[in-house]
């Protein structure tokens, strides 16, 4: 409907639309044939609402997010029909990538199918701790898709420490310190090297060293060839 306010007072101004609220025409559609992948509500059964639910779902065998556009064609007497999108077929998950090789191994290779488990874990006996699950989600349909593992195992490093400890360090109760004529503070560390061989490792603490002796002004600094000069000592 097409309205000119009453309080009008601008010519040629134009008129107010107000637009019909049209319901969808997909509505009055019956015996709708959706395509494959897809399935009713009510002959599946799963979807929210249960047995009394409406609208459409993946099919068994099929994942992803139902959803249906109504299509209104305008060179076809503006006939209705719905379009389907979002269900693919499950399919099996890629492998997934180690993080760190030299600290953890796992089972999540390529091939799991929907659902299915695989292990994260602590690589021994170089570091020990608790496996963790990754899972191939239930509804996959990307063949490229990886396991989801939520949180890596927590894995502690395992090296042997040397028995004598290495010049300017001490070691007393499990705890390591500076030597006498050191300073600082001993920080022990434990890791991998390139090779993934476990390596045990001290820092943070330096040699005590005496100052130099400041050097003295000698007024000789710029003495050309042949000229001499006359160091004198300042005593105090």
């Amino acid at each position: 409907m097409a309205v000119c306010p009453q309080m009008n007072t601008e010519l040629g101004a134009p008129p107010e639309i107000h637009l019909p609220d049209c319901e969808s025409p997909c509505i009055y559609l019956e015996d709708v044939q959706a395509p494959t992948g897809f399935a009713s509500c009510e002959d599946a059964g799963t979807c929210p609402g249960g047995e009394n639910a409406t609208g459409w779902t993946c099919a068994a065998g099929y994942g992803g997010n139902a959803t249906t556009t109504c299509l209104i064609d305008a060179e076809d007497n503006c006939s209705a029909s719905y379009v389907f999108s979002g269900c693919g077929p499950l399919t099996i998950c890629a492998g997934m990538q180690n993080p760190d090789p030299c600290r953890y191994i796992h089972s999540c290779i390529p091939g799991l199918l929907p659902g299915e488990q695989c292990e994260f874990r602590c690589k021994p006996p170089s570091f020990l701790g608790d496996p963790t699950t990754g899972t191939c989600p239930t509804d996959n349909t990307d063949p490229l898709r990886p396991p989801v593992v939520p949180v890596l195992p927590s894995c502690e490093p395992q090296c042997t420490e040397p028995s004598e400890p290495p010049q300017g360090y001490n070691r007393s109760g499990g705890n390591w310190t500076c030597a006498d004529g050191y300073l600082g503070t001993a920080v022990p560390s434990c890791g991998p090297d390139r090779n993934c061989v476990m390596r045990f490792t001290l820092s943070g603490c330096e040699e005590k060293v005496p100052c130099s002796a400041p050097s003295l002004p000698s007024g000789c600094e710029y003495v050309g060839a042949q000229e001499t000069c006359l160091t004198v000592a300042k005593l105090s």
